[in-house]
């Protein structure tokens, strides 16, 4: 007769006295529910799979806290065991940050959470001195366009940073002094809150409230956001009431024109110039230029051009056939008001291309100067020369100072730079002045011409 315990550390189980046989079999039966997995433990593995937190070097103090939130909830969420935490831990590092973490202490994996935990911190944080963290809290306003339950989070996340922790002491009943931590965070986000209200009334009427600071933030929360809804609704009704009493107003003609009428300049019957959509209930803002069937039986459009009427000077559409266009002119073409028009066919005339200004140039230091002419009011940003036209100058590549600016086109499309130099421009006034000045000039093989900014 005998009574054995259960060897597995933890586990209160032990057998009653009975034969050796007996009991044997009792601890073999026993085994089976350690070797069960813990419904919590099930649940975990049954879940999604969730994605790793990331810490990378050169963070501040707001990103290190809400790292270490996302990695509980990681580590709960995963059932990683405090057995493995600490090598769970290691892989959240970067690449970067996690050679440091091994240089700094090659047993790293075999530490305890909490020590990884402090090392990383000491590794990953940029410390900033906790008067410039309190400057930045105070600074914190409700931008335009922002709820205040957004503006309240982004002051949470800088106060817990800021450790607004008092310590005092308490008279214990045996006469013994106990020390107490006092925090005072919800006050100072409390202060924060409604001191950068954006919205000047709603901040009057929270301010002004009897007993604001006693109540808890949410609450707070609640009655400005019951303020801003009704702002908001307020707001929207009145810009949507203007803009369309605006835009009627734009469109709808006099009602003096409403009843007009007058003869068409086609067949001489009259009509009126103004007429009430069917669809819309509202009137066209411009008249007609001819009654419905001369607008009906007009001739198809072959050629579209913009004419100049002569009397007033004002530009009206007009449609032309190609036989009136050949017509009109036995030459090769005409050039009007943006139109080319030629023997079959009508097309727009380019663009005005970007005006172009000689001056000289010279590399500083040498007042060696070299005629050229450079593309203005390019919309550029940096002064840049093709490489067809530098080596032209008679300038050299070797001459160049490397540089690892980026410049990038219009279009994002990256532009290659061979390298700059200082340069020293020299110009003439309208008023025959002489202007210079001094400049960096990069030098591209993937333009051509001179681009001044």
């Amino acid at each position: 007769m005998v009574v054995v315990e259960c060897p597995i550390e933890g586990c209160q189980y032990k057998t009653a006295d009975h034969p050796v046989e007996v009991v044997l079999k009792l601890i073999e039966l026993h085994s089976i529910q350690h070797k069960q997995p813990d419904p919590k433990s099930r649940a975990i593995l049954n879940a999604p799979k969730l994605s790793r937190p990331s810490v990378d070097v050169g963070v501040n103090q707001e990103t290190w806290l809400s790292f270490t939130r996302k990695w509980q909830a990681y580590r709960y969420g995963s059932g990683i065991t405090d057995g493995i935490a600490a090598v769970q831990l290691f892989q959240c590092a970067t690449e970067q940050l996690g050679d440091l973490l091994l240089k700094s202490d090659p047993k790293l994996i075999f530490r305890a959470e909490s020590e990884v935990l402090n090392l990383m911190e000491s590794m990953a944080v940029i410390k900033v001195s906790l008067g410039v963290s309190r400057s930045e809290l105070m600074k914190l306003t409700q931008a335009n366009d922002e709820s205040i339950r957004r503006f309240v989070t982004r002051v949470r996340g800088k106060a817990e940073t800021c450790q607004f922790v008092r310590s005092t002491s308490v008279q214990c009943e045996c006469s013994k002094t106990i020390p107490v931590d006092f925090e005072y965070t919800d006050d100072m986000i409390k202060d924060v809150m409604l001191a950068g209200i954006n919205d000047v009334d709603i901040r009057r009427e929270v301010v002004g409230m009897q007993g604001i600071q006693s109540r808890s933030i949410n609450d707070i929360i609640a009655i400005i956001e019951s303020r801003e809804v009704g702002r908001n609704e307020v707001r929207n009704a009145s810009v949507a009431a203007m803009s369309t009493f605006k835009k009627l107003q734009k469109d709808s003609p006099k009602d003096t024109e409403k009843a007009k009428a007058i003869p068409c300049p086609q067949c001489g019957k009259t009509f009126h110039p103004f007429r009430k959509r069917r669809n819309t209930n509202s009137w066209n803002p411009r008249p007609f230029k001819q009654c419905l069937n001369c607008w009906r039986g007009r001739p198809r459009q072959h050629n579209y051009m913009e004419q100049c009427n002569e009397d007033d000077g004002s530009l009206e559409q007009g449609y032309m056939t190609t036989s009136q266009v050949s017509a009109l002119t036995s030459t090769k073409s005409i050039v009007l008001n943006h139109i080319i028009m030629e023997e079959n066919s009508l097309r727009r005339a380019k663009a005005t291309s970007h005006p172009r200004v000689d001056f000289q140039i010279s590399r500083a230091g040498k007042n060696k100067f070299v005629a050229t002419q450079g593309i203005a009011d390019s919309g550029a940003q940096s002064n840049l020369w093709g490489q067809l036209e530098y080596e032209e100058a008679g300038f050299k590549i070797t001459d160049l100072q490397p540089v690892t600016t980026k410049i990038r086109a219009a279009n994002k499309n990256p532009i290659n730079i061979l390298g700059a130099f200082e340069a020293v421009f020299k110009g003439t006034s309208p008023q025959n002045k002489v202007i210079t000045a001094v400049g960096t000039v990069f030098v591209s093989d993937s333009v051509n011409g001179f681009f001044l900014s």
